[in-house]
């Protein structure tokens, strides 16, 4: 169910839009609106760089089993692996068009402003007081 759910089209704006319309939410549909607005709201963004965009989705689903059971399974899954759609025909091999660099973010690496981490000697106040792109080598 959760290699289903990673693989599912990504249609959150369809729910907010949903949600916005003052449209009643399943228990599952509202889960998913708060889960993916509370990541959001983190900061920590694309690879941990900081930014608004966290997640792109939160897909849920659900299967009943016993109550003792309570079994979860979660895939985070990167946007750069995200899913593209195409259909094999027969004609031939299939051609992707990559995406265009410029659509990226502008973004300047600079390791000397990295904080270095000694693994050996890392504590729980260390990571906790990381901060989202902190550079960590």
């Amino acid at each position: 169910m959760a290699k289903e759910s990673l693989m599912s089209h990504i249609d959150i704006q369809e729910l907010q839009e949903k949600a916005a319309s003052g449209a009643e939410l399943s228990t599952t549909e509202a889960l998913r609106l708060e889960l993916f607005e509370k990541v959001n709201a983190l900061g920590i963004g694309a690879q941990g760089l900081g930014g608004l965009t966290t997640v792109l989705d939160v897909k849920i689903l659900d299967y009943p089993t016993h109550a003792a059971s309570k079994p979860i399974a979660m895939i985070p899954n990167c946007a750069a692996t995200r899913h593209v759609e195409f259909e094999l025909d027969g004609s031939g091999p299939v051609e992707l068009t990559p995406p265009r660099v410029e659509d990226w973010p502008d973004l300047t690496y600079s390791p000397d402003n990295g904080k270095r981490v000694d693994v050996d000697k890392l504590t729980k106040e260390e990571v906790a007081s990381w901060k989202p792109a902190t550079y960590c080598c």
